[in-house]
């Protein structure tokens, strides 16, 4: 996982997930029997080969595992309750988000559809609360 860098840093804080996934093909080859071969290789340390189709769905949900991981731990390190998030995110997109929303989205606990139209929210609410925190608004 990628650190974030230091609160109040005044640097972007790097969210895991958002740029490419962990999965990257290296390269393509041609099977024995007609069907393709990636060759992958994860942030360079580990290397496997699987199906492209294994590899495509892989790429979402480490993506949405690494994130949620970020998340529990950026919003604990914040001070804030899955309760006070979720009343942050109700206000903000006029629609309640309960706490039990929030813990179910930790622990992915939730449909892949539900965990990536909350993603966008969450991360969001990371962006803003860092930067209330780094004007001393909060």
């Amino acid at each position: 996982l990628q650190k974030s860098s230091k609160l109040f840093s005044g640097s972007k804080t790097s969210i895991p997930g958002e740029r490419e996934h962990l999965w990257k093909p290296a390269s393509v080859k041609k099977s024995r029997k007609g069907g393709t071969v990636v060759t992958v290789v994860d942030d360079g340390q580990m290397e496997g080969v699987v199906s492209t189709s294994a590899a495509q769905s892989l790429m979402p949900l480490e993506s949405l595992e690494r994130f949620a991981t970020y998340f529990r731990q950026k919003r604990i390190s914040l001070g804030f309750t899955q309760q006070q998030v979720g009343d942050a995110l109700g206000l903000r997109y006029n629609s309640y988000f309960s706490q039990t929303t929030i813990s179910r989205f930790e622990d992915l606990n939730l449909s892949v559809r539900n965990m990536n139209k909350l993603r966008p929210l969450i991360q969001q609410w990371i962006i803003d609360t860092e930067r209330m925190f780094e004007d001393g608004t909060i």
